[in-house]
């Protein structure tokens, strides 16, 4: 057995005979931890006691031998009988793991390392106690920098296993244990998930930051109950422009975070806050609303954020408890099940390649899922310029359907997205345009405003609508928009031909124009 830090919280001792004449004695009492509350500010300075819920707890003597165990209940009290015919010292102590709970496999370490300890507090010693006395320990508290962050982690792991219970019909088995390793003072200054340890790394500041918390449990959740394509790397809720695969999963793990703090009825569970783990109000390092971005503005599925906000409008509802309880924000159409969402993950995301939002998309709207609501997605999902729908020059796939367009006439906006039985799912699209040049004119055609990952090719075709004249697929290094120069060698009908470069992705927005040179 690993050797348990015990960091002490006294209290009072109530002593309370015991008429049987058997040699036994029952252990009663109670475990909390000050907690602390937070808003989209940072800390509030408000600091309730919350209870130690479903954690070990153990009766020991004055040489650290465990005379019996139990566990916490959902309000942190215990009730543990003690076979012992000796008259001794006794102490009562909690730990920051969940052995003696028969369905709930978790614990909260100093360190990923092997020669980890579990945070504990215990009671101060009871000395010359003899048998058949009943003991009430009180109610002993894990003070801020005395086990109180430990036990914080360990209730919001709680609370995301009894999400996950809510999603799939239980609490996660031996299998898929989970594992917290954190340390006020380790040198950690980033959170991240141990895939094959199954281990949430905490960063030393984060004690107290519950969406952050449970943000590492989602990505817990993403691996073992569906599939990851995460590419890992530096992002953050300003960047606009990432990875595919990695603004899906970092805004999923975000969205399952707060929506675990939804499931258990939380005030502002739509505020997602990271501190700097500093003493009294405020430390906010940063913040985001789930419900109504107004930070980051970005647009388009290369962003968490917006895949945060559009999986949550999804699931809001004015019963949400957030920052405006009883009442849905306006872009809202929705207010689905979260086993809808899950759905998806079970049965859909295990099976894409090269997993982002794109797939959620279809996977919602495909047979056997097929969970409908098309208008209404499309309407959330447009306040965050995930623009999975077909254009209005659509069909255009080709040069005998090809769309008109003006030359000098500006930009015409576009998406790549086809979706021919109306479903809802798309698939890969290609765009044809027409257009008149004038012999010997210099014309310059391009695309602009990548929305998603609308990463254009762009080629020029001759009055045929098949021979290629010129193509361009990215205009410049990291720019994705194409641009062609180009000189009509007669007058005539020419056509652009758009394609989605090869990429992560198939779908995203974009706009094309011709103009004179």
């Amino acid at each position: 057995m690993k050797k348990t830090a015990r960091l002490l919280a006294l209290a009072s001792l109530l002593i309370l005979p015991r008429a049987a004449a058997e040699a036994n004695w029952t252990a009663t009492g109670r475990f909390t931890y000050v907690d602390r509350e937070y808003d989209q500010t940072g800390f509030t300075g408000a600091e309730p006691q919350l209870s130690v819920r479903y954690a070990d707890v153990h009766i020991l003597d004055s040489k650290n031998k465990i005379l019996a165990s139990g566990a916490t209940d959902a309000s942190g009290n215990y009730n543990i009988l003690v076979v012992d015919s000796s008259t001794r010292t006794v102490y009562v102590r909690v730990t920051s793991r969940s052995v003696n709970t028969s369905n709930l496999w978790i614990e909260v370490r100093s360190t990923t390392a092997n020669n980890y300890n579990h945070y504990a507090v215990k009671s101060a010693n009871l000395s010359n106690h003899g048998p058949n006395v009943n003991v009430n320990f009180g109610t002993l508290v894990a003070l801020k920098g005395q086990g109180g962050e430990a036990f914080n982690i360990f209730d919001q792991m709680v609370r995301g296993v009894d999400y996950i219970a809510s999603l799939r019909g239980s609490r996660p088995g031996s299998a898929d244990n989970l594992i917290a390793a954190w340390g006020i003072n380790r040198g950690i200054t980033d959170s991240t998930y141990l895939r094959a340890t199954r281990t949430l790394n905490y960063r030393d500041t984060a004690g107290y930051d519950d969406t952050p918390i449970l943000h590492e449990m989602g990505h817990y959740f993403v691996t073992e109950f569906s599939g990851t394509d995460n590419p890992a790397g530096p992002h953050t809720f300003s960047d606009c422009n990432v990875d595919l695969k990695l603004a899906w999963e970092e805004g999923y793990a975000s969205y399952w975070g707060n929506s675990a703090q939804r499931f258990a009825g939380l005030p502002r569970c739509n505020i997602y806050m990271r501190s700097n783990g500093g003493p009294g109000p405020g430390n906010l390092v940063r913040y985001a609303d789930l419900e109504t971005d107004t930070q980051y503005l970005c647009q388009g599925d290369t962003s968490e954020v917006s895949v945060f906000e559009l999986l949550w409008d999804i699931n809001d509802s004015a019963a949400t408890t957030d920052t405006t309880p009883g009442v849905d924000d306006a872009p809202d159409a929705m207010a689905e099940p979260d086993i809808q969402n899950y759905e998806v993950m079970r049965d859909y995301i295990p099976t894409a390649v090269n997993k982002s939002m794109e797939d959620f998309w279809d996977g919602w709207f495909k047979a056997p899922i097929s969970n409908g609501f098309l208008s209404q997605m499309r309407s959330i999902a447009a306040v965050v310029g995930v623009n999975f729908v077909e254009d209005a020059l659509e069909v255009n796939n080709s040069a005998a359907t090809a769309s008109p367009i003006t030359v000098g006439g500006g930009f015409v906006p576009a998406t790549f997205f086809y979706d021919p039985d109306g479903d809802g799912a798309g698939q890969a699209d290609t765009d044809y345009y027409i257009f008149s040049a004038t012999s010997g004119q210099p014309y310059k055609a391009e695309t602009a405003n990548l929305v998603s990952d609308g990463n254009t090719l762009l080629e020029l075709l001759d009055s045929d609508g098949s021979t290629v004249l010129a193509s361009n697929n990215d205009r410049a290094p990291g720019d994705y928009s194409s641009l062609i120069n180009w000189t009509a060698p007669r007058s005539d009908v020419f056509y652009l031909r758009v394609t989605h470069a090869p990429d992560l992705g198939v779908y995203g927005s974009y706009s094309v124009a011709v103009s004179p040179n």
